[in-house]
């Protein structure tokens, strides 16, 4: 995989400990790990707790950082391990996390979902794993392709396209079930 330019760079300002990086990490890829987060946590609040708690663990352990073969996919496997730290955390996890809605919004701004139909898929997709969650908001919400999916969680491309798959046919019977 070719790095990107400002990859290149962020790795020099990481080396040289110079906190211009953080400003090129967060101009490059804040937009991405706050919608991956969201999609976990389905929670924005969480969210965006979530990021800057990242953002203090990248200041801190930038020269680690620079050392990543793939930064992109690092900050990622950081934020789902801070995501499913904060979701163990919780005792019940229903009460904390606020629904999909702004997704489902940004995603199909035209849409002719009812505010029944959206609510009902929300309580859907607070009801799969978190590693299915995960790859329906890559892929729905983010965009992202199975091969960039399997890159970025560190699995392979069948398991990626696995997870996607059976997250699918669990929201199918969910929302079947509830029809």
């Amino acid at each position: 995989m070719i790095e990107p330019d400002w990859e290149k760079e962020l790795k020099k300002l990481l080396v040289a400990d110079d906190p211009l990086a953080l400003d090129l990490i967060y101009e490059n890829l804040a937009n991405d790990l706050y919608n991956y987060l969201a999609g976990i946590m389905c929670s924005v609040h969480d969210a965006e707790e979530i990021l800057q708690e990242l953002f203090i663990k990248i200041a801190e352990k930038k020269r680690m950082l620079s050392e990543a073969e793939n930064i992109k996919a690092y900050l990622l496997r950081m934020a789902a391990n801070l995501a499913n730290d904060r979701l163990r955390s919780y005792k019940r996890k229903a009460d904390k996390r606020e629904s999909y809605e702004i997704f489902i919004e940004s995603a199909e701004k035209d849409s002719s979902a009812t505010d029944d139909e959206i609510e009902e898929l929300n309580k859907a997709l607070n009801e799969i794993s978190v590693e299915q969650r995960e790859t329906v908001t890559m892929k729905f919400f983010m965009g992202r392709t199975f091969q960039e999916m399997a890159d970025l969680l560190g699995i392979s491309i069948n398991t990626a396209a696995s997870r996607y798959r059976r997250a699918l046919e669990e929201l199918k019977k969910i929302l079947e079930d509830k029809i």
